[in-house]
């Protein structure tokens, strides 16, 4: 017999995605932020797609 008063268990909550490892620094490259962080190629105020 079932109760009228029950209610189903709510899901668990979604588990955490691990943390993303941290990148090794480059050897070499372009100065400042990450030139392709848009998508696209800049330097010196320059875009480039490819």
């Amino acid at each position: 017999m079932t109760d009228s008063n029950d209610k189903p268990a709510p899901p668990p909550p979604p588990a955490k995605p691990p943390p993303k490892p941290e990148l090794p620094k480059e050897i070499g490259g372009a100065p400042g932020p990450e030139p392709t962080r848009y998508g696209d190629w800049q330097h010196k105020g320059r875009v480039t797609d490819f």
